[in-house]
């Protein structure tokens, strides 16, 4: 009897394959959807990638769905980093300029995520559904809020309407900076992380 053997060094040259190809795809479909929207053609996407239709619907049951993935993709990525060194020990000035400061520097080295996120904001129906690993991130950011309007840290307000006067300042001064309305020096990004601060707190 015969039997094909696959040694783990062919196991992991096929993975690293696998995942190659799937994060060329990926990559393509972001700087498309950077350049003609979310609803550019396939065409311009395997232009971009340099790979065979046959290929994307591989990885890929269709183009919405790819873009979805591409979403949950670069969402877990600006969630990390932008949380990657949260500590309750600090205080909850420190937690939030650094919230703050990772969040605008996320987007100012990533301007095609940008752009992603702000098409869905405009197509929210379009949204895919999150996987429990965002939700786990999205709990840090909600709890610190939360637990700040216990203590009398921040205002009663909505966590969405926090969420605007912080994030979502620090998303429009990413887009000033890109677009170069802004010199963005450290300096500047600190008064500005403290003007969102003064905007939330008690």
């Amino acid at each position: 009897m015969n039997v094909h053997s696959t040694n783990c060094f062919e196991v992991v040259s096929m993975m690293e394959k696998r995942i190659s190809k799937r994060t060329i795809i990926l990559e393509a479909t972001l700087i498309s959807v950077a350049k003609y929207g979310l609803n550019v053609p396939m065409s311009k996407i395997v232009k971009e990638s340099g790979i065979s239709t046959g290929v994307f619907y591989h990885y890929f049951k269709g183009k919405e769905y790819m873009i979805g993935e591409l979403y949950k993709k670069v969402k877990l990525e600006f969630l990390e980093a932008s949380l990657g060194d949260y500590n309750e020990q600090l205080s909850y000035h420190e937690r939030f300029r650094n919230i703050w400061l990772n969040a605008v520097k996320f987007f100012i080295d990533n301007p095609n995520i940008l752009i992603l996120f702000g098409q869905f904001e405009n197509a929210p129906h379009l949204l895919p559904k999150l996987d429990s690993i965002h939700y786990e991130k999205v709990k840090i950011f909600a709890h610190f809020i939360e637990n700040g309007i216990k203590e009398g840290v921040f205002k009663n307000l909505p966590l969405n309407v926090i969420s605007d006067l912080s994030i979502g300042v620090g998303l429009q001064v990413a887009k000033d900076a890109i677009n170069g309305t802004i010199v963005l020096d450290e300096e500047m990004m600190d008064r500005i992380a403290m003007a969102s601060w003064d905007a939330i707190k008690k």
